[in-house]
């Protein structure tokens, strides 16, 4: 079988922690893929505030890849944006640096790809290390996504996963500002299968993905994915004026302006989604690229 090369892209914010355990594990697991594949690493440094960007320029030295780093934070579906563009690949992997996702389990995921899948997803099976409150919401989340969706999506999938070549180009395709990765593989509707595993705790440091963002990302995968919304909305606007029409009590009118403060929001994000497509605005800017091997410096941008 002919060799190519695997792009391991890597988004980083404040991981100085956890870098030293993911270095030892990736450099493990690229002597069990020499065999077969070239590898590159593609860490992502999301404006990281501590000694993450010294610690990947380090590393990247010694190794095919690069280090991309961002002028300051600007999250973690950016990022991956990023990561695919700047990547030289075949096969792309994308994967978090906290560990929570083990990177061995590439190896299962390239064995998929060899099968002739375009699309490889890391299904949680457990989520260990994790809150009731996280572990239900999430799944909550997904069960109503799933529901609302235009298209099927699998659940319990997150941002680890393999795709192939013709799969980033396609995606590298789509111009909308407010980018859901997850949603988008879907969409693009490449033939797809999953490997299962369990979730880890954080290998170390707090997580970074706040309930604004995990919020936000949920915004952007209702409204970009789904047109049923303004259906439901008016639907339960019409229930709860019809049911509550002769009670004026106090609870009631709570209940009115809450519910017309809701809707109010989804119009202005709405016309802000809007707004910002016409804006233009790139989704990131690149303060500076560390090539690997030379370790040479080079300044430019593909944003």
């Amino acid at each position: 079988m002919a060799r190519e090369r695997v792009s391991i892209i890597i988004p980083c914010f404040n991981e100085k922690q956890v870098l030293p355990e993911l270095f030892e594990r990736l450099k493990a697991l690229e002597k069990k893929l020499k065999k077969r594949w070239d590898v590159e690493f593609v860490f992502v440094d999301d404006g990281s505030t501590d000694d993450t960007p010294a610690l990947l320029d380090n590393f990247i030295k010694d190794h095919e890849g690069r280090v991309v780093h961002f002028t300051r934070n600007f999250g973690h579906q950016a990022a991956l944006e990023a990561g695919y563009l700047y990547a030289k690949g075949d096969v792309f992997v994308t994967i978090d640096a906290d560990l929570q996702d083990p990177p061995e389990l590439i190896l299962d995921m390239l064995k998929k790809y060899d099968e002739g899948y375009d699309v490889v997803l890391a299904k949680r099976r457990r989520r260990r290390g994790e809150t009731f409150f996280k572990k239900s919401t999430a799944k909550i989340f997904y069960k109503f996504l799933n529901f609302i969706a235009n298209i099927p999506m699998i659940e319990e999938v997150g941002d680890f996963r393999l795709i192939s070549e013709r799969v980033r180009d396609e995606l590298l395709k789509l111009r909308e500002p407010h980018k859901y990765w997850r949603g988008l593989v879907f969409f693009l509707g490449f033939p797809t299968a999953t490997v299962l595993y369990t979730r880890r705790p954080r290998a170390a440091g707090e997580t970074h993905y706040s309930l604004k963002k995990m919020l936000n990302l949920a915004r952007i995968a209702v409204f970009g994915f789904s047109d049923k919304v303004p259906s439901l909305v008016a639907g339960l606007f019409f229930l709860v004026k019809i049911f509550t029409i002769d009670s004026p009590t106090k609870w009631v009118l709570v209940v009115h302006a809450a519910f017309d403060v809701f809707v109010v929001w989804l119009i202005l994000s709405l016309l802000f989604s809007i707004y910002r497509l016409l804006l233009g605005r790139p989704n990131y800017v690149v303060l500076r690229v560390v090539e690997g091997k030379q370790g040479a410096l080079v300044v430019y941008s593909k944003s």
